[in-house]
């Protein structure tokens, strides 16, 4: 296996062939054409930021099994006909296959990454682009393509972008309550990864779970500081569709690392009661998957330390200077049909209720409708058949996104 991996890294680091694309606001963009890593010079040439680690080792913390992930831009979690799930990272499957296209232009970099193995087979288009400080990096969601039977769940999102060893000064940051920080000198191999949804849980979807001091992310941003200077990430595409997670040193390997991942289709858990009259869970996906493309940028803080994050974030955020002319208020999803645990003289079985109707929700819309504002509204598991009489005639039914139905 250690043969094998050192083959694996003498493929991925050895050969390095920088290609610079654009100096921008004193910054450079830069690929490596063979191991596709992509990263940001300032004017002397040195690297700012870069999406992989330079020549990864294996050590007490860092097993072989996780080199491959260093050296990957993307790492996919998927489900075979199965339902069993596997995790793949983009430089085993794709890179060093050498299954992947880059295309450069102005100031924009996009890599296909084709994980060709026979045990994946689907490609999966990003694109990084440079924008004076401001380092971005695209799933193209819409174009993702699964030419086999395997079904993507969720996505990693340069996993080790943001990242620092016990030897460096600095810590990680990510938005927990009143703020976390990730001390890189932290070296704690007993801890698990950090992980939170952005925005928080659906109640909805998690109502028979009970969970204790559950993990609450309020803010879609992230970062890193390294002292004399600082990375501030924001989740500026999708990010309904992301989540936040985190390892401090020795959890995954020598590096603490802050990322996003990307949640493509959704896989639950369904509890269905055998003959037995005993519950048991069974995995089940949608065949609804995410179009809108998922995105991070990572702003260069030219000054180290909290205070420079923070009013970084809060030139983002509370005074942007690129902010649409037309933004979108708000989303609400609402919930009709469910199921509900229930029992007829001692017999366990589900019910079908009605959580939410037409007439609940256009009280709601009522309540939340304000002059000069745009409201999206995603209905789930509404009956039409049996609605018939008292849905609104302005709703557009559309049959292409399975059991969600759009509200216009």
């Amino acid at each position: 296996m250690k043969k094998w991996i050192a083959a694996l890294l003498s493929v991925c680091m050895l050969f390095s062939f920088p290609v610079t694309v654009k100096a921008d606001g004193g910054y450079h963009l830069s690929v490596d054409e063979s191991s596709c890593t992509v990263s940001v010079l300032d004017a002397s040439g040195n690297v700012v930021l870069s999406t992989n680690p330079n020549d990864p080792v294996e050590d007490e913390y860092t097993s072989a099994s996780v080199l491959n992930n260093l050296c990957s831009q993307l790492i996919v979690t998927y489900y075979d006909s199965k339902k069993v799930d596997s995790v793949v990272g983009s430089y085993l499957s794709s890179v060093r296959n050498n299954t992947f296209t880059i295309k450069k232009s102005e100031n924009k970099i996009r890599i296909d990454y084709d994980f060709s193995r026979k045990n994946e087979q689907f490609k999966i288009p990003v694109e990084y682009s440079l924008n004076g400080d401001r380092f971005q990096v695209t799933v193209l969601s819409d174009e993702i393509e699964e030419y086999g039977d395997k079904k993507i769940y969720k996505i990693a999102v340069v996993p080790y972008l943001l990242r620092g060893t016990s030897t460096m000064d600095g810590y990680l940051l990510i938005p927990d309550g009143s703020g976390a920080k990730i001390d890189f000198s932290n070296i704690n191999p007993y801890e698990s990864t950090y992980s939170s949804p952005i925005y928080g849980r659906n109640v909805a979807e998690t109502q028979y779970y009970a969970e204790g001091n559950p993990s609450q992310t309020y803010l879609p941003v992230f970062g890193a500081d390294y002292s004399d200077y600082g990375i501030l990430a924001t989740i500026d595409g999708n990010a309904a569709a992301g989540m936040i997670e985190a390892n401090c040193v020795g959890i995954e390997s020598s590096y603490a690392n802050a990322y996003s991942v990307f949640v493509y289709r959704i896989f639950d858990t369904v509890t269905i009661a055998g003959n037995d009259w005993r519950y048991k869970e069974y995995v089940a996906d949608s065949n609804v998957t995410e179009t809108e493309d998922f995105s991070v940028s990572y702003h260069i803080v030219e000054n180290g330390g909290l205070a420079a994050l923070a009013g970084k974030c809060r030139d983002l955020f509370v005074n942007p200077k690129d902010s649409p002319s037309e933004v979108m208020t708000a989303a609400l999803y609402a919930y009709g049909l469910t199921e509900q645990r229930s029992s007829f003289l001692g017999i366990p079985y589900m019910k079908t209720i009605k959580a939410t109707t037409f007439d609940d929700l256009d009280n709601m819309l009522n309540e939340l409708s304000i002059d000069g504002t745009s409201l999206a509204v995603m209905l789930q598991d509404f009956d039409k058949a049996s609605e018939n009489e008292t849905y609104p005639s302005g709703i557009k039914w559309s049959s292409a996104v399975g059991g969600t139905r759009g509200y216009d």
